[in-house]
């Protein structure tokens, strides 16, 4: 049975991970086109090119025929047909509040893992390799 504050320790790793990942849903298209949560290309044959549509959480992007980048930023779920309710802007409204309290988690977590041994290293080795490897480390 692991310590408390190895257990700590794998909840600030794992408050971390979903810091990073809610940051980057955060930074889609319009922000970074390479990042996106939707995608839509179409390939008429009449044409030469293509269109690709990339929607992030804050708007979207357009490109016509590999020639015309445009962007649109209008703000939370600008690039999804909404209902009348708003009840797709409201679940994506929800990342943005995750990455607050995601991150308010991962400052306390930190704290909590600084203050409460004196022992860091030995807790992180011991919590990331197992108590099996304790004896062979120490």
């Amino acid at each position: 049975m692991p310590s408390s504050n190895a257990a700590n320790i794998i909840g600030t790793i794992f408050s971390f991970v979903s810091l990073v990942c809610l940051f980057l849903v955060n930074l889609s298209a319009p922000n970074i086109q390479s990042i996106y949560i939707m995608k839509f290309q179409y390939i008429p044959q009449w044409a030469y090119g293509d269109l690709k549509i990339v929607s992030g959480l804050y708007g979207y992007c357009e490109e016509a025929y590999n020639l015309l980048s445009e962007c649109a930023n209008n703000g939370i779920g600008s690039g999804f047909q909404t209902d009348p309710a708003g009840d797709v802007k409201f679940l994506l409204a929800m990342h943005p509040i995750g990455l607050i309290i995601s991150f308010i988690s991962t400052v306390v977590g930190l704290y909590a893992c600084r203050h409460y041994s004196r022992s860091s290293q030995k807790e992180i080795l011991t919590a990331l390799a197992g108590p099996e490897t304790k004896r062979a480390i120490f």
